[in-house]
């Protein structure tokens, strides 16, 4: 009688160990760190790239983060003069627009309607939330608004759409003395839905 008990017993738990072992296995997957791309493509400006802001003027710098010859995106650098009374207050602005194709990585504000720097631990992957444009300066002293998020240099993320596929990459800048734009260096994940981290090259 006792050894027919524990034959059920035995055969109990042996249904019971596949579906364990399965929920241990998923338990395990959420954990898993994001892959790292195996083909990268990337580009070092040595010297820096330093685009200047015109004096009351507005300029266009293209970049071209694939290598395919297409703008991807446009840095668009604008210094005017705001009045109030009799008195003139430069202002300047600084910002990155996207292609139909090419959208930036959403970040936290950095302060007033400035995006902040991504964290150099983060993997960039389809998980991350997309803006059309990202904001890196905006100096108004007339509207009491002022914030530069790259006075140091720092990374922002971006996700390119191409034939139906997802790539990924970063950009790594600078703003100096409010007109001048800094790009140090860029990579971008050539293998579709890949993930890339920060800084990787």
């Amino acid at each position: 009688m006792k050894l027919r008990i524990l034959i059920k017993e035995m055969k109990r738990q042996l249904y019971i160990l596949p579906f364990a072992i399965i929920i241990i296995a998923c338990s395990k997957n959420d954990h898993i760190q994001p892959t790292s791309c195996s083909n990268i493509y990337y580009k070092d400006y040595n010297p820096d790239t330093n685009v200047h802001m015109p004096f009351l003027d507005t300029l266009s710098f293209y970049l071209d983060v694939n290598n395919d010859s297409l703008a991807d995106m446009r840095f668009y650098l604008h210094h005017y003069y705001e009045n109030y009374g009799p008195h003139y207050y430069d202002s300047y602005t600084i910002s990155i627009i996207g292609t139909d194709r090419l959208q930036f990585i959403s970040t936290a504000w950095f302060s007033g309607p400035c995006n902040s720097p991504l964290d150099t631990s983060l993997y960039i992957s389809n998980t991350n939330q997309v803006q059309p444009s990202f904001q890196i300066e905006y100096i108004a002293p007339v509207s009491m608004i002022q914030c530069c998020s790259f006075s140091q240099k720092g990374y922002i993320g971006f996700r390119l759409n191409q034939n139906g596929q997802n790539y990924f990459g970063w950009i790594h800048l600078a703003i100096n003395s409010f007109t001048n734009l800094i790009i140090d260096d860029f990579a971008m994940c050539l293998c579709p839905n890949s993930s890339i981290k920060i800084g990787q090259r």
